[in-house]
């Protein structure tokens, strides 16, 4: 009788949230009349923030820059990487009334742009009849959002026979509670388990094939274990019995590594899960590596959304530029398939 396997196909549900953030800023320029220069000449704000390493300043022209009639301003991004952006602008009366209220719609910032806006012409603003100066202050007020791709979620919907056990299943974790009947040891770290040959074929095609062949596991009763330590070959064993895993959030990784050793395809389906439910800017580098070299496809895939969502953060964190240095060919795996994403979006 040969053994018992099934596919397990597993469904996930991805949703790509937005991070946005605002600040609201009030810039003061003094004595504005007595500013002297020419075309092209600027005064500098003060840096503002958006949040983390995304800083911002105003530069505003008295002469204009790219047209004398007009005092124009600049909205510059200090930052490497992109972000998207827009902005609200407006100067304030001497009533501290806004006037000339103007709008920068959605747009992609690059390291080191700046965004040129008008503003009213320069003899308007320098009559004080207008009522543009205040005690011969300018005031420019603005409102900045910035917009970021932030997290990418992940929800699993599962197959029922993931959830229920079988009634053999049952009788499986009858079997590891009473420990009757056993027909080999399992030796790791040299501890030992007793176990029966027929539920480990029965579950693992791995084992079956080990026991119907000529290797020396099918003639002996005691086989040694190699590269699984005796925690996880208990916790493996546990699964293949009871169809549970009891510490699946410490040793997630290391069972990913004995599930695909032994083909056992729920156990990794369930170590995947525990992992992308973990995925962080500081550990997504170590887990694309354990996705790739255990052969977990969606585990990789959501990890390389994940990427694709916090780029500007990764790459800074030692675990990716580890990555970029050990590894190149994940890494233009990787980039193919964060460039599939960025069309896919288009």
């Amino acid at each position: 009788m040969s053994a018992a396997t099934s596919d397990i196909t597993m469904h996930s549900n991805l949703c790509s949230k937005l991070r946005t953030a605002t600040c609201k800023t009030t810039w003061l320029i003094e004595k504005f009349s007595c500013r002297q220069g020419g075309n092209g000449d600027y005064i500098e704000s003060d840096k503002f923030s958006t949040g983390v390493r995304c800083d911002w300043c105003w530069r505003l022209y008295p002469w204009g820059k790219t047209d004398t009639r007009f005092v124009q301003a600049e909205l510059v991004y200090l930052q490497n990487g992109t972000v998207s952006a827009k902005c609200e602008y407006w100067l304030a009366n001497e009533k501290s009334e806004k006037v000339d209220k103007k709008e920068l719609t959605t747009r992609k910032f690059v390291p080191a742009q700046a965004c040129l806006v008008s503003l009213p012409d320069c003899s308007q603003i320098r009559d004080t009849a207008q009522g543009y100066l205040r005690d011969d202050t300018l005031t420019l007020h603005s409102i900045l959002t910035t917009f970021k791709d932030c997290e990418t979620s992940v929800s699993w919907i599962k197959n029922a026979s993931l959830e229920e056990p079988s009634p053999t299943e049952d009788v499986y974790c009858q079997l590891w509670k009473c420990r009757d009947y056993t027909d080999l040891v399992l030796v790791a770290d040299e501890k030992k388990f007793e176990v029966h040959k027929a539920v480990l074929a029965m579950r693992s095609s791995v084992f079956n094939a080990m026991f119907r062949s000529n290797m020396k596991e099918n003639s002996e009763n005691e086989v040694q274990i190699e590269d699984i330590s005796s925690e996880v070959l208990q916790e493996m064993l546990n699964f293949i019995y009871t169809n549970t895993v009891n510490n699946i959030s410490a040793m997630a990784s290391d069972l990913l590594q004995a599930a695909e050793k032994y083909d056992l395809k729920r156990l990794k389906a369930m170590c995947e899960e525990e992992l992308t439910s973990s995925l962080s800017v500081d550990n997504v580098a170590s887990i694309l590596r354990l996705a790739d070299k255990f052969n977990a496809a969606h585990l990789k895939n959501v990890a390389t959304c994940y990427v694709n969502a916090h780029a500007d953060e990764v790459k800074d964190t030692d675990g990716w530029k580890a990555l970029v240095e050990e590894d190149p060919r994940l890494l233009a795996g990787i980039y193919d398939a964060l460039v599939e994403l960025s069309v896919g979006s288009k």
